[in-house]
């Protein structure tokens, strides 16, 4: 996140879990994010960690739905086969030239992901890997 510009940005937080992500995009910037998980105690817990980092700008939803408005920015750290199957929907969420930034995932992943992201038209920017685990950076096309 920290080669991304968040300032007055529209950020999606897709699968928050705790929140972090959230609470950094905001830190850093960020004008308005939403942030969605399907997991009861992710909520709570993300809900928690906001107020605790005194975080105005963070709305936290139970829902899987990709929300229907764009996105400048979209933060994604979930497993491959929810991000194969919603790829179609976060493309059409992101605003052209809009990052998308995916994270936790195994570097067994890499090749099935950058293939799906390059069939919807984004640009690989930036591979980060630690021990088996790698982050991707995207940017949408014009």
């Amino acid at each position: 996140m920290s080669g991304i510009d968040f300032r007055n940005k529209n950020v999606f937080d897709f699968g928050t879990g705790t929140g972090i992500l959230s609470i950094l995009a905001e830190k850093s910037g960020a004008s308005k994010i939403e942030a969605t998980d399907i997991d009861d105690w992710s909520i709570a817990n993300a809900s928690e960690n906001i107020e605790k980092n005194h975080c105005s700008k963070i709305s936290v939803n139970l829902s899987w739905q990709i929300p229907d408005e764009k996105f400048d920015i979209i933060l994604a750290n979930i497993n491959r086969n929810i991000l194969l199957g919603y790829m179609p929907a976060i493309c059409q969420s992101l605003k052209a030239d809009g990052y998308l930034l995916l994270s936790g995932l195994l570097t067994s992943d890499e090749r099935d992901i950058i293939d799906v992201c390059l069939k919807e038209k984004l640009k690989l920017v930036t591979i980060i890997e630690r021990s088996t685990w790698i982050s991707l950076l995207f940017i949408k096309g014009l």
